[in-house]
């Protein structure tokens, strides 16, 4: 084993003695500085415009009064009011005036306009059906709100809301328990700002998602994928909403519902962009697997190679591990690279956060590096194939442009031409080639292009192809004469 680690030591020397390998390190080390840069400044450069809210309650009004669409003269008092009390949209009186609007719309019987964003104005009768009670509630709402506004009072808004949700019949039971229950939460926790205050988004995202579940209503859409997905974020959101995470980082789940998250940049979301260029550091390691034997032939030097005493699987294998084991080193480096780049870009803001997961029973923390780490990880299967690929090639061929080249390739658009083959010809046999497997965040998380794509056939597949690769290389180096 000392013998053998000599001859990783040594291949080690051969690849960082060349001046190409240090460049591209320090390249696929420096990028990530730029890119996060980049990102933070256009997520907070002001672009100048001098467009106010006040403005845009003048452009409203002027098109109800040209347009005059059904319900105008209430959209039209609703805005004048918003712009005479200087309510800005981030202010919680926002919505609570679009609320005593929706009420009052339906008092007037002037139709479903879809403006309070939380089923309030979804199925109200017109006014002809409503009764006595109904409008009593209805106009007591109207008052409550309008006093807790005047009053600046957003507890007095909620109780207000409470009371409409609780007492109203012109919802389904549900839709009201569900409406009602939201407004509870707020109310408890004291939740004032509608912006930039996230626990109050995480408390609408919690109504939508139990809202939306509603429609799975019978037994095979209860069983749906898309059923369970939106359990696991009423979970998550949940969890966030009783132990005050507002800042929790996006998980695959709130990727996929398109969950806005916490305010401003967090430090998960630098520390993942990194992902978005690892293709740098990839292309490093292909090139140099796929350099590792033919520049051996290429500058003569395979000769003295193979007359040391050493048998020739021994320097193949040799030659891979140095590849494997510094792709593993660079991968580390280059996550915690940017660990430390995005403390710095996130202004150190979020680093301690948990990063919430829900396995199916309940809602786990894990730190926010950990999630990282296993993120550039669940990256690597791909660099391994492609690096494997180009090395293979490399013994088979002795050409470093060739194995380089066709490395390259496979890494630029092995998972494009599968997805392509999905989703334009709808292959399903695609989930064959390795490329289609080597993405496994995709996979884990079910958002793989393949129905029923399991963990375990992906690594099945990565591992036949890798055994596959490197029965080649053992043939092409050690079966082959040096003349």
């Amino acid at each position: 084993m000392l013998r053998f680690g000599k001859l990783v030591y040594n291949e080690y020397i051969k690849i960082f003695v060349k001046k190409s390998t240090l460049i591209f390190t320090a390249i696929a080390l420096l990028v990530p500085i730029a890119l996060n840069a980049i990102i933070i400044y256009q997520f907070n450069y002001d672009y100048g415009s001098t467009y106010s809210y006040q403005e845009s309650y003048d452009e409203q009004i002027a098109y109800q009064k040209n347009e005059k669409p059904e319900g105008y003269l209430l959209e039209i008092e609703m805005l004048t009011m918003l712009k005479e009390k200087d309510i800005n949209y981030d202010d919680w009186r926002y919505k609570a005036i679009e609320s005593m609007f929706t009420l009052k719309k339906a008092l007037a019987a002037e139709g479903n306009a879809d403006t309070d964003g939380s089923m309030l104005d979804r199925h109200i009768e017109a006014s002809a059906t409503l009764s006595d009670a109904e409008k009593a509630i209805l106009n007591r709402n109207i008052s409550s709100i309008n006093t807790a506004v005047s009053n600046k009072d957003h507890k007095a808004y909620y109780s207000a809301m409470i009371d409409y949700w609780e007492n109203t019949t012109l919802h389904d039971k549900k839709i009201s328990a569900i409406s009602a229950e939201k407004y509870k939460m707020l109310k408890d926790k004291d939740i004032k700002n509608v912006y930039p205050d996230a626990m109050f988004q995480v408390a609408e995202d919690i109504e939508r998602f139990r809202l939306e579940r509603l429609g799975f209503d019978n037994e095979e859409k209860q069983n749906s994928p898309e059923a369970k997905l939106l359990d696991e974020a009423i979970a998550i959101r949940k969890y966030q909403f009783d132990n005050e995470i507002p800042n929790a980082p996006l998980n695959e789940t709130d990727r996929l519902y398109n969950l806005p998250g916490e305010k401003g940049w967090s430090y998960y979301q630098n520390l993942t962009n990194g992902l978005l260029i690892i293709m740098v550091l990839s292309m490093l390691i292909v090139i140099i697997a796929g350099s590792s034997v033919s520049s051996e032939y290429s500058n003569g030097t395979i000769k003295f190679l193979l007359i040391n005493p050493y048998r020739r699987s021994k320097i193949l294998w040799s030659k891979y591990a140095a590849i494997i084991t510094l792709s593993v080193a660079l991968i580390l480096v280059y996550f915690l690279a940017n660990a430390l780049y995005s403390c710095f870009f996130a202004s150190f803001k979020n680093v301690t956060d948990p990063f919430l997961t829900y396995n199916g029973t309940k809602v786990v923390e894990t730190p926010v590096l950990l999630q990282g780490l296993k993120a550039y990880f669940l990256a690597a299967p791909e660099i391994l194939v492609t690096a494997t690929l180009a090395f293979a090639i490399s013994c088979l061929l002795k050409n470093s442009a060739i194995s380089i080249g066709v490395g390259m390739m496979a890494l630029l658009s092995g998972s494009g031409a599968v997805a392509i083959l999905k989703e334009a010809f709808n292959i399903d046999w695609a989930r064959y080639i390795v490329f289609a497997n080597t993405n496994l965040g995709k996979i884990i998380s079910g958002q793989s292009n393949f129905y029923n794509h399991t963990l375990s056939f992906a690594l099945t597949v990565i591992a036949v192809y890798l055994i596959v690769f490197l029965f080649i290389a053992y043939d092409g180096f050690v079966r082959t004469d040096v003349k």
